[in-house]
């Protein structure tokens, strides 16, 4: 980096960045726990947690609604 702008735009992506391997580490975990259910509510939870953009995140929380509500868990797909 030659400034201090370019190195403060190399740490945020660099931020963005881990939070996006962050995201889909538990993605995948997700995929390799479909037989437990209750794994993967607690997982898509976490996920909706990552930093992502607001598109990206939205996918998360839908995906995590539906995932609560098909084990029956209400009140965590409606909060």
């Amino acid at each position: 980096a030659d400034t201090r702008a370019e190195a403060s735009e190399m740490k945020e992506m660099l931020e963005i960045c881990r939070e996006y391997i962050t995201a889909i580490r538990l993605k995948g975990a997700i995929s390799e726990n479909a037989s437990n259910p209750a794994r993967c509510t607690e997982l898509s939870a976490y996920f909706t947690h990552c930093n992502l953009q607001p598109s990206h995140l939205l996918l998360a929380l839908r995906s995590a609604m539906g995932t609560a509500f098909k084990q029956k868990n209400f009140i965590s797909s409606a909060s």
